[in-house]
């Protein structure tokens, strides 16, 4: 969809409609990248509280 409207400007800041489809994949991959950063912390956080990590 983003290719789509590759050439399709904003009516009101005449900035390419491209940007704000991109913002949504884009968006879910930052998402998905913090979302296991903290499964990876929470999981190390545990092991060491119970003490299985040395």
């Amino acid at each position: 969809m983003t290719l789509t409207v590759l050439n399709q400007a904003t009516p009101t800041l005449q900035f390419s409609m491209s940007w704000a489809y991109a913002a949504i994949p884009l968006g879910t991959l930052l998402l998905l990248l913090n979302t296991t950063a903290v499964m990876i912390e929470d999981r190390k956080s545990t092991t060491f509280e119970r003490g299985e990590a040395q």
